[in-house]
């Protein structure tokens, strides 16, 4: 499976623990107990850096909500996630 596609099953499936998103795809995909083991952690560590995002987010956000304050904060915003994603993964390689 590649990175991008469990990142997406991820992110979607907020509802759910680490556990349950690996135990699911360990059914549905065959992994070896170690596999899964593996798989867990990079789950888990998917999860870690959703949080960290969202903590950047929202500790960026502007306490005065000027128009001006807002206007930055989208403007900052938007050039992180454009350099994220214009950002060569190794998955690509």
């Amino acid at each position: 499976m590649a990175p991008s596609v469990m990142a997406k099953i991820v992110a979607k499936r907020t509802g759910e623990t680490s556990d349950e998103i690996a135990d699911d795809l360990a059914s549905r995909y065959s992994w070896t107990p170690e596999e899964k083991r593996n798989r867990i952690n990079i789950i888990r560590g998917m999860r870690a850096a959703e949080r960290n995002l969202c903590m950047n987010i929202r500790r960026s956000l502007p306490m005065r909500r000027r128009q001006s304050d807002i206007e930055e904060f989208l403007g900052k915003l938007d050039s992180d996630f454009r350099a994220s994603e214009a950002h060569d993964s190794d998955e690509f390689l």
